[in-house]
């Protein structure tokens, strides 16, 4: 599985899903960092299969209306990362 980590989240989110054995990035490894835009994290999103992981509600309008980007949306992401990192490697390929 692959993930984007949007820029109100921090950055260990991504190196902890890293060292699970996931692809992935946060925007602060982008060229625009946390400036960012969320129409480029979409495109990012769709183009390489990423899942957004923001408490952006934009994406989770975006989501609803179009299906995309994928998302996983959640308030208290950080105190549960480690069990989703978990469940996400019964999927992991």
């Amino acid at each position: 599985m692959k993930f984007i980590i949007d820029a109100q989240l921090p950055k260990e989110i991504a190196w902890i899903f890293k060292n699970r054995g996931f692809d992935a990035i946060h925007t602060d490894d982008l060229p625009d960092k946390e400036r960012t835009t969320d129409n480029q994290i979409r495109e990012i999103s769709v183009n390489e299969n990423r899942i957004v992981i923001t408490k952006d509600t934009d994406f989770v309008d975006l989501y609803f209306v179009n299906r995309v980007p994928y998302i996983f949306f959640n308030d208290d992401l950080f105190h549960q990362h480690l069990a989703f990192s978990n469940n996400c490697r019964k999927f992991n390929p």
